[in-house]
Protein backbone atom coordinates (compact mmCIF):
# COMPACT_ATOMS: atom_id res chain seq x y z
CA UNK A 1 0.00 0.00 0.00
CA UNK A 2 2.85 2.38 0.81
CA UNK A 3 4.24 1.93 -2.71
CA UNK A 4 0.86 2.79 -4.26
CA UNK A 5 0.45 5.92 -2.14
CA UNK A 6 4.03 6.94 -2.94
CA UNK A 7 3.46 6.74 -6.72
CA UNK A 8 -0.26 7.43 -7.12
CA UNK A 9 -0.84 9.74 -4.19
CA UNK A 10 -3.90 7.78 -3.08
CA UNK A 11 -5.10 4.43 -1.79
CA UNK A 12 -6.73 3.44 -5.08
CA UNK A 13 -6.65 -0.20 -6.11
CA UNK A 14 -6.07 -1.55 -8.71
CA UNK A 15 -2.93 0.18 -9.93
CA UNK A 16 -0.96 -1.08 -12.92
CA UNK A 17 2.60 -0.19 -13.83
CA UNK A 18 2.90 -0.04 -17.63
CA UNK A 19 6.32 0.81 -19.06
CA UNK A 20 7.26 2.39 -15.73
CA UNK A 21 4.12 4.56 -15.55
CA UNK A 22 1.61 4.05 -12.74
CA UNK A 23 -1.93 3.75 -14.14
CA UNK A 24 -5.27 3.53 -12.34
CA UNK A 25 -7.53 1.64 -14.75
CA UNK A 26 -10.69 2.13 -12.69
CA UNK A 27 -12.59 5.32 -11.92
CA UNK A 28 -15.39 5.38 -9.35
CA UNK A 29 -18.70 6.00 -11.09
CA UNK A 30 -17.26 5.10 -14.51
CA UNK A 31 -15.88 1.62 -13.84
CA UNK A 32 -12.96 -0.03 -15.61
CA UNK A 33 -11.48 2.08 -18.41
CA UNK A 34 -11.53 -0.65 -21.08
CA UNK A 35 -10.89 1.58 -24.10
CA UNK A 36 -8.03 3.51 -22.47
CA UNK A 37 -6.38 0.34 -21.18
CA UNK A 38 -6.71 -1.45 -24.55
CA UNK A 39 -5.04 1.51 -26.24
CA UNK A 40 -2.22 1.62 -23.67
CA UNK A 41 -1.65 -2.13 -24.02
CA UNK A 42 -1.95 -2.12 -27.81
CA UNK A 43 -4.79 -4.62 -27.91
CA UNK A 44 -8.25 -4.63 -29.43
CA UNK A 45 -11.41 -5.00 -27.44
CA UNK A 46 -13.68 -7.92 -28.39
Amino acid sequence: MDEIVKHAGKHAIPQFVIDGEWVQPYVAGKGFLYEEMAKRLGIGRP
